[in-house]
């Protein structure tokens, strides 16, 4: 089990999601070795925990996906702030650079997917580190 444990965290194996009449399984990831006895001897070593393994590899799968969606929606949230100031900016207004970062930090917010709220922080809290890269 451990070294099954270790395969899935090290990407060895990785989670498949059904696809089509195909049913979920385990299959080998990018890290897995390339030597066709080493991917055997490891297919052996875990066959034994294959169910668990499934289990923690589709919660890794999950917990990548997220984090992947959460990686575009903050770069929808950049794109629209920029936009927004390049319009402000050819348009001759001057926006204190607060009120800037407070719009992309409720930008951020509202495409967290709920992740900053289980982090605890608020609206107006929300990515002051990332809103403030974002602005330059």
């Amino acid at each position: 089990m451990a070294r099954g444990r270790h395969a899935v965290e090290q990407e060895e194996i990785v989670y498949r999601p059904r696809d089509g009449d195909k049913p979920e399984r385990l299959t080998t990831g990018p890290n897995a070795p390339q030597d066709a006895r080493a991917r055997r001897k490891l297919a052996e070593v875990v066959q034994p925990a294959a169910r668990w393994l499934l289990g923690l590899a589709r919660s890794f799968w999950r917990a990548k996906k997220r984090e992947r969606e959460a990686e575009r929606d903050l770069a929808e949230a950049r794109r629209a702030a920029t936009l927004v100031a390049e319009q402000q900016q050819a348009a001759g207004l001057v926006v204190p650079r607060s009120v800037a970062e407070m719009v992309v930090s409720r930008i951020w917010w509202k495409f967290s997917n709920g992740v900053l709220r289980a982090w605890r922080f608020r609206p107006d809290q929300a990515a002051w580190s990332r809103a403030r890269g974002s602005m330059g």
